[in-house]
């Protein structure tokens, strides 16, 4: 196991990761996301955005407590699930999560240039979200994109093949 997390999640995020790649998810806005991931974005709204905090991350030390995972703010409107599949995208990629407990422990940075010319890596993301939670998202998502006129639009929880 990677990370402690199972073989075939790791499958599965490499679908989305090839997916946010290759469709270009990042150049996507909400309502275009909500058109091609009706179930997904609804499952989102529900289950998982209400465990996040939009706000500017300095370091892990200014994560405000009782609060499950921030983001960086990206933008002022809308629910955050653009902001939430780009993290999610590096985080993946760049192995940066890891499980125990049925909760995944979630971190993603952003290079930012200095004063001095040098790099520095700034904390955008952190915190821990259920398990079954971030597996059931995205899973939704390969889904609709492997099978869209199986898509039942309501939110309810299903899952992707991996194979």
């Amino acid at each position: 196991m990677y990370n402690n997390i199972n073989p075939n999640i790791i499958a599965a995020w490499g679908k989305f990761v090839f997916l946010y790649e290759i469709e270009k998810l990042s150049k996507k806005n909400e309502a275009e996301l909500k058109n091609l991931f009706p179930n997904a974005v609804a499952f989102f709204e529900k289950k998982i955005m209400p465990l996040i905090s939009l706000q500017d991350i300095v370091s892990k030390k200014t994560l405000l407590e009782n609060t499950a995972f921030q983001m960086a703010k990206v933008g002022s409107t809308g629910t955050g699930i653009t902001s939430f599949l780009r993290h999610m995208r590096n985080v993946f990629a760049h192995g940066k999560i890891d499980k125990s407990n049925e909760v995944y422990t979630i971190i993603d940075f952003e290079q930012n240039e200095n004063e001095e010319g040098k790099l520095d890596n700034n904390v955008s993301a952190f915190g821990e979200l259920p398990c079954t939670d971030v597996e059931q998202f995205f899973y939704h998502i390969i889904n609709e994109f492997e099978k869209p006129e199986e898509q039942t639009h309501d939110g309810s929880t299903g899952s992707a093949s991996v194979n």
